[in-house]
């Protein structure tokens, strides 16, 4: 079996203004992930009292988004300095493609820890409830992978994650798409985006599906072991379930490696080493969750 489809990498607007579908549906998925925060965090607060718990949530995703857009394109520009050698400055144009979404992720978290510290708010809390909308959102956004024809793997016709290009809708100069037909596989080189006329391993399909079971597993936890957010549990279970997804089909992925390993496999594998160390060190399910009033008028009997 092998999937087919045409890719569309820009959507022309007015004169040389044009939107990427993978921008699209990537900030959808920030949206969706925010709205699913907040929305279990005005169920079981932050931690500590505030007037409003939705006005607090975005003023702490605010300072993360920025950190993950800059941990994203650093990673992306560390992993491909030999890109912008010739050109420095060009390593600040995200615009122009060039995001690691564990980069983001990492930096991300690194700076709603910080920012979650100096504010009081309670930190295992605040993650345990990002973890299921950080696997929506990321869900979500490889759609957008998937529309552009990126995160592509080598040339595998039999596998059962097979996608051959059909296409490639171009936006011309003068604001209309043209149909452009696949192009021959490069016989040299490592492409990681494009439409060939070789069916090649889709790997951000796989992404995708491997952040809807994350999604899945980190929902179980919620409902039926940690009941309520605040143990770690669930960031936790996000970590694990996908950083070993991950580690696992980036395997298949056309990218540069260092020691044999992508930097997406090197970020997986540290984070999952990490996290697994503190489960065994703290053991949090023998730990219980912090309390805050607000908690009092919740009921227990679910967690999302």
């Amino acid at each position: 079996m092998t999937f087919a489809w045409p890719i569309l990498e820009r959507i022309p607007l007015i004169g040389d203004l044009a939107v990427s579908p993978h921008g699209i549906l990537t900030a959808l998925g920030v949206v969706v992930g925010a709205w699913m925060l907040q929305s279990r965090a005005e169920r079981w607060g932050i931690g500590i009292d505030v007037d409003d718990v939705g006005e607090a949530v975005w003023s702490l995703l605010t300072p993360v988004l920025v950190a993950a857009i800059i941990g994203a394109r650093g990673f992306y520009v560390l992993n491909h300095l030999e890109n912008f050698s010739g050109d420095p400055l060009s390593a600040l144009a995200a615009w122009d493609g060039g995001l690691t979404l564990l980069g983001g992720v990492t930096a991300g978290v690194a700076m709603a820890v910080v920012v979650v510290r100096r504010r009081g708010y309670d930190a295992r809390r605040l993650l345990d409830m990002a973890a299921p909308g950080l696997a929506a959102g990321i869900a979500i956004g490889r759609l957008g992978d998937l529309m552009i024809g990126d995160h592509i793997g080598a040339p595998a016709p039999d596998s059962p994650f097979a996608w051959r290009c059909t296409g490639n809708w171009w936006d011309r100069a003068d604001n209309a798409f043209e149909f452009l037909a696949p192009l021959p596989y490069p016989a040299s080189g490592a492409p990681t985006q494009g439409c060939f006329t070789t069916p090649v391993v889709q790997t951000a399909l796989l992404d995708a599906l491997a952040a809807t079971a994350t999604l899945l597993v980190v929902v179980a936890v919620a409902r039926w072991i940690t009941r309520r957010p605040g143990t770690g549990m669930e960031a936790a279970t996000f970590v694990l379930v996908y950083g070993l997804g991950r580690f696992g089909f980036d395997v298949l992925r056309e990218d540069e490696r260092f020691a044999g390993l992508t930097a997406s496999q090197w970020t997986a594998l540290v984070a999952v080493l990490a996290v697994t160390t503190w489960l065994v060190l703290r053991r949090p399910w023998q730990r219980p969750v912090r309390a805050e009033a607000q908690d009092e008028e919740q009921p227990t009997s679910t967690a999302l």
